[in-house]
Order: structure tokens, then C-alpha cells, then sequence
């Protein structure tokens, strides 16, 4: 029997919409809200259920996800009437009957043109950058090749300051260009997978930090433990080859007394796992549990010397989730740390 909503005076003071369908799927009680934003009436839901009269295919696949999949909780943006609602569906228990469900609907179009707005702001923002930034390098470039200034002359030391600070924000703004990717989904989207070498991705991994100057002892290795050759990975070469620079580099940079870090592969049936070994300092254990997350790096005496921005290992776990692997870490306290990135192998070897 339909309750209407006009009824329900405690909903009706509600900031959101809210509908109650019963286990047959259709309208219990709601708010006028709800009937406003969904645009339809109490006699429209008279023969019908509630998914039959909002006829939209994504809200309809979350109500099945929540009564039949055994999903707790789901959401799902719609279009309806030029407005964007999110819809929050779950289940609804009155006297321990879990047989009906609960749709809360919020009008967020005004928030999602926001959104909008600061990402073509952001996007805009970021590619003017990236030229002048670029010419910058590479007129302090030609400077340093053509200018004679003594080796210890002031103008030599301010020379190297300025190529140095141009570096410092040429890493900053690529790090913001991938987390601008990450977080807007367009990562995700332009994922290019193709079948590749291990050991083609790491050569371009090293030869870019060498060319970056960063140090890179001698002694750096790369062990192989599998007997037979490896699979190729099946991922995208660009996001694979940042993420494990990232961890060499870090693992380069941690590195006590210029000890040698190890890289190893192994063969683990559908995946191969790339393993990035330190004889660092270690990561703290009240650490253990924020590592990875968006600009947090350890405070201590040795992490302030090391330049970094704290976006780094956030970038490549989500690159690495982007393209169906994993990334994790041991921490072996004073005796170093190992990094590992798991990514899919070519299937049917």
C-alpha cells in the first residue's frame, strides 16, 4: 500500500531524498524530496515498481547488486531531468526483516560542475606549465655548456642553483601532472597494455636515473630467480617503467653508505614479481601502516636531507592497481627494505 509522501513529515525534513521499497521492489514510503528529484509521482507508482518508473539501467543494476549480490552498501551517478543525482542504495531493516531496501538521492550537479570546472582549471593549469618550464631547462642547459665561469666562482655556484631549482620543479610538476591522472581517472582510461621484456623496462629504468644524475652504485644488480626464461608482462610499458623508477630510486636514495640495491624477478604462474632490494634505513614502524599515501614521508634527520614531495609511491601503487598488479613492501627494520611490484604476465606460455 502507498504511503504518500507528504505523510512522512520526519523525511520530509531531510536534506536528501530518501525512498523505501519493499521486498517486491516496490515504492513503501519516501520524502517529497525524493519524488521531486527522481521527477515522478505518487500515481505514477501505483502499477508499477520503482525501477519501472525511473527506467534508468544503472540505478536499476545497483537495486539487483544490493538485494541479490549481497552488497551491504552502492552508489551510482544518474542523469535525470539535466540534473546529476547520486544514489546511495542499501539495505533497509525494520524489526530484523532485511528484505527491504533503503534509496537516498542527492542533487550534486552544482558539486560535480564544480569538479569540472577545477579539473579543466587544473588540466589548463598544468600543460601552460610544462613549456616555459621546459624552455627554462634548456636555456640553463645551453648556458652551462657555453659560459667559461670558474668551477668555485660565484656566478658558477648561482648557475647550478638555478639548474637545480628548474629540476626540483620539473619533478614537482610531473608528479602533479600524474596525480591530477590518477585522481580524475584519466590514468585508468588511457591505459595502452602491450606485451614486454622485464629486463627492456628496467635498461630505460636505469639509463633514465643516470641521466637524471642521480647516483647509482656499481654494484647494482639485477638476479634473476626463476631457472627458465621469464614471461613478458602483459601491461603498459610508460606506467610500468615510472613506477619502478620510482622505487629504484628511492631505494638509491635510502641507501646507507652507498650500499648496492638488488632488483629480482620471479616467475609466479600468472604474474611476475619485480622485487626492488635496499640495504637502507629502514621504514619506522609507526610508518608502516601511512607509507604509500598521498604526501606523507617519514620525519627524521635522514629523510629531511633527501629532496622528495611525498607523492612518489603513491603514483606507482596506482599505476601499478591501474593495471591489474599489486604493490607491497617488507620492512627489515635497519637492515633495509624490499619493494615489490606484481604485474600481470602474457597468459597461454
Amino acid at each position: 500500500m502507498l504511503r504518500d509522501a507528504s505523510n512522512g513529515v520526519l523525511m520530509d525534513k531531510l536534506p536528501i531524498g530518501i525512498i523505501i521499497l519493499n521486498s517486491t521492489g516496490r515504492y513503501q514510503s519516501g520524502n517529497r524530496l525524493a519524488l521531486q528529484l527522481f521527477g515522478i509521482g505518487i500515481e505514477d507508482l501505483i502499477d508499477k515498481s520503482f525501477v519501472q518508473v525511473v527506467d534508468d539501467k544503472k540505478l536499476t543494476e545497483t537495486i539487483l547488486q544490493i538485494k541479490y549480490e549481497g552488497a551491504s552498501l552502492s552508489q551510482v551517478l544518474i542523469t535525470r531531468n539535466k540534473r546529476t543525482l547520486k544514489c546511495s542504495v542499501q539495505v533497509y531493516s525494520v524489526n530484523g526483516d532485511e528484505s527491504d531496501l533503503l534509496v537516498a538521492v542527492e542533487d550534486v550537479t552544482a558539486l560535480r560542475k564544480m569538479e569540472e570546472i577545477k579539473k579543466e582549471f587544473l588540466s589548463n593549469i598544468l600543460y601552460r606549465l610544462r613549456t616555459p618550464l621546459s624552455s627554462l631547462k634548456t636555456g640553463l642547459s645551453h648556458l652551462g655548456t657555453i659560459a667559461e665561469f670558474p668551477k668555485n666562482s660565484d656566478e658558477n655556484e648561482l648557475l647550478n642553483m638555478c639548474s637545480h631549482e628548474a629540476n626540483r620543479l620539473h619533478a614537482l610538476l610531473s608528479d602533479l601532472r600524474a596525480l591530477f591522472s590518477i585522481e580524475t581517472g584519466i590514468s585508468k582510461d588511457d591505459l595502452e597494455l602491450e606485451n614486454f621484456e622485464v629486463s627492456f623496462v628496467l635498461r630505460r629504468c636505469i639509463e633514465d636515473i643516470k641521466k637524471l644524475g642521480g647516483k647509482y652504485p656499481s654494484g647494482c644488480e639485477l638476479i634473476t630467480l626463476t631457472d627458465v626464461k621469464l614471461p613478458q608482462l602483459h601491461a603498459d610499458f610508460e606506467k610500468t617503467k615510472i613506477a619502478l623508477t620510482i622505487l629504484i630510486k628511492n631505494a638509491l636514495q635510502f641507501s646507507l653508505c652507498e650500499k648496492p640495491i638488488s632488483i629480482m624477478c620471479e616467475d609466479v604462474g600468472d604474474s611476475i614479481d619485480i622485487s626492488v632490494v635496499d640495504k637502507g634505513i629502514g621504514i619506522q614502524p609507526n610508518s608502516l601502516d601511512v607509507i604509500g599515501e598521498k604526501f606523507f614521508r617519514e620525519d627524521n634527520e635522514i629523510t629531511r636531507s633527501i629532496e622528495g614531495n611525498g607523492l612518489g609511491l603513491f603514483i606507482a601503487r596506482s599505476f601499478v592497481t591501474d593495471m591489474g598488479g599489486h604493490l607491497y613492501f617488507e620492512s627489515r627494520g635497519v637492515e633495509g627494505t624490499v619493494f615489490h611490484i606484481s604485474l600481470p604476465a602474457v597468459q597461454g606460455r
